[in-house]
């Protein structure tokens, strides 16, 4: 990615940072790409472990109701990855979402997330 390189000095920053707020245009159909780019973006820059807050904009926007709307107020209490390409988010109010961004289903837990797709528990 071009405008990571590009921004590379100021993403840096984020080291010195005690929170990153993480927007994410929810109406862009390329939004699970760009999280994922995020997140491994982060990880290079050994920021990983820093609070994230996820902020998804543009939410009133979509057509279609996504499981996520009622997250919108929620806080993230935690965000790892739990295997290679898939990560899970746990929000203050006891949601977790799986998200796989692998070419192949998984199973987590005893659950099956779909390659490319995100489950939410609650």
């Amino acid at each position: 990615h071009h405008l990571i390189e590009a921004f590379k000095s100021t993403l840096e920053e984020a080291k010195y940072a005690d929170l990153i707020l993480h927007v994410v245009d929810c109406s862009n159909e390329d939004m699970d790409s760009q999280m994922y780019t995020v997140y491994e973006t982060l990880k290079k820059l050994e920021v990983g472990d820093k609070k994230v807050v996820t902020a998804f904009n543009k939410i009133d926007a979509l057509e279609e109701e996504i499981s996520l709307k009622d997250l919108q107020a929620a806080r993230m209490t935690s965000h790892s990855e739990i295997m290679s390409g898939v990560f899970c988010t746990e929000y203050d109010t006891g949601a977790k979402i799986y998200v796989n961004y692998t070419e192949s289903d998984v199973t987590v837990s005893g659950i099956t997330v779909p390659a490319g797709d995100f489950i939410r528990i609650n």
